[in-house]
């Protein structure tokens, strides 16, 4: 889970799919399809912006268009992310970190 505003989370899920939620309703607003493995993490970026992993994807996705604008291939499967700065995260696999810039 990942707070995207003060009213909104999103959530990874095993069913591939990653969902944008109205936390006072409890209705999804949104669903981003990852399609290619389960989803792990995801984490909140910057205004409109997060990040998922999943398998050997870390993709940046854009919330308003519901579009993923970036991927990124990982040696290892990534099991969380975690934004670090405005430029850099880190993504987590077993025994090992990977430190990706935007």
């Amino acid at each position: 889970l990942a707070a995207v505003s003060d009213n909104e989370i999103v959530s990874g899920s095993d069913d591939k799919m990653i969902r944008l939620w109205n936390v006072s309703t409890g209705k999804c607003l949104r669903e981003f399809g990852s399609k290619t493995s389960l989803v792990f993490s995801v984490t909140y970026i910057c205004e409109g912006f997060f990040l998922s992993c999943g398998g050997s994807n870390i993709k940046l996705y854009h919330i308003p268009s519901g579009t993923c604008v970036k991927s990124y291939e990982t040696p290892r499967i990534s099991l969380a992310v975690v934004r670090l700065d405005d430029e850099r995260f880190v993504t987590g696999s077993d025994q090992m970190l990977h430190l990706w810039k935007f």
